[in-house]
């Protein structure tokens, strides 16, 4: 919808939990289906798919490998593995 909401994780368990603002309040909330592994870690929000919704970018803390949540209504509608560098010396500057 364009406007901004709120990324959870809870560090125990890894799960996601997105929580869609309008207005300055919580409209609602639910689970975000992204990987809950501790080796997966947020990196960025970026609306690589151009629909005014912003989708999540993770990163493996062991192979660097990047994943590209694709999001509609603060719901995942699809996952791709980025071919971009690996190596822990090359880091996403936004």
């Amino acid at each position: 919808d364009g406007r901004d909401d709120l990324l959870f994780r809870n560090t125990v368990t890894g799960k996601y939990t997105v929580f869609l603002i309008n207005n300055n309040v919580v409209d609602s909330q639910g689970p975000f289906n992204a990987y809950s592994s501790a080796d997966f870690n947020f990196v960025s929000e970026v609306d690589a798919d151009a629909d005014g919704d912003a989708d999540i970018l993770l990163r493996s803390t062991s192979s660097g490998n990047w994943v590209l949540f694709t999001v509609d209504n603060g719901a995942v509608i699809g996952q791709n593995g980025l071919s971009v560098y690996t190596g822990a010396d090359w880091q996403l500057q936004r």
